[in-house]
């Protein structure tokens, strides 16, 4: 299997996006015990009666502060990079071959012969960048289409439930 300088490089960028995902795992674990302290300093400070049940305010408290919208981004973002060897290798090997100039592009002069190779690493950026934001836009999109609802809405609702 041939292995260049950059493979490396890649499967290290895969890192970062695991440690993100650890945050929002333990986020997303320790969102109950948040809820719960939250209930108590609430209801000794008197902003919520205490006629609410703890268990339905944390339940709520939960549903409504839980970190969807970095897990659906965290998501994507590991997409995209497990995605990304696809998109350069199709598209720039299409800009290779639709080269008619056929030189290597690591000279640094721009010549005739570079310009297309240049202008292929160009276009398979752009390509790539486009489809990070298509995709971010479209689950950012789903987030707030499908977002839940805020901890105030959820606060005035188990108010007037637990009259």
């Amino acid at each position: 299997m041939f292995v260049d300088n950059f493979t490396p490089i890649y499967y290290l960028m895969f890192a970062p996006i695991a440690a993100w995902a650890a945050v929002l795992a333990w986020r997303w674990i320790k969102t109950p015990d948040q809820g719960q302290q939250v209930y108590d300093s609430n209801v000794e400070k008197g902003l919520i009666s205490d006629k609410i049940p703890r268990e339905e305010f944390v339940k709520s408290f939960a549903n409504s502060e839980r970190p969807r919208l970095g897990i659906y981004q965290c998501g994507v973002a590991l997409f995209a990079l497990i995605l990304l060897p696809m998109i350069v290798s199709a598209f720039y090997g299409m800009t290779q071959r639709m080269n008619n100039w056929g030189e290597d592009n690591i000279q640094l002069t721009v010549r005739q012969e570079n310009l297309g190779n240049i202008l292929g690493d160009f276009l398979t950026i752009l390509i790539i960048m486009a489809v990070n934001v298509v995709l971010l836009a479209a689950v950012t999109f789903f987030y707030y289409r499908n977002r839940p609802p805020s901890m105030r809405s959820e606060i005035r609702r188990l108010e007037e439930q637990y009259k």
